[in-house]
């Protein structure tokens, strides 16, 4: 899986910023994209940001991928924004009250 990536500097940190779609957090692609955050934390890239613009839609299992790459940027003292939310994804952010636990800009 190719996932669609950049780095900028915000804040004075070089963040990697994913460019999100629905396919992103298929079950499929999961372990892509635990994989890729992975290897850039063991390279040192602690801040990432997560476009959500193209996401149409998002199942539990895309929110529990969420959650495991949340703790593991959390352990390295990283940070992860969500950034763009359509209207009908942030919905779902405060239906399960995951606005409290993300980083939502």
């Amino acid at each position: 899986m190719n996932i669609n990536s950049k780095k900028i500097l915000k804040e004075d940190k070089e963040f990697i910023v994913i460019q999100a779609d629905n396919e992103l957090f298929n079950l499929e692609n999961q372990s892509g994209l635990k994989s890729f955050i992975e290897e850039h934390l063991n390279e040192g890239f602690n801040f990432y940001e997560i476009n959500m613009q193209d996401v149409t839609a998002i199942t539990s299992s895309g929110l529990g991928i969420l959650i495991s790459i949340l703790n593991k940027i959390k352990k390295k003292d990283g940070i992860l924004n969500l950034v763009n939310l359509p209207e009908k994804i942030l919905k779902i952010f405060l239906i399960t009250r995951l606005q409290l636990v993300f980083n939502i800009k």
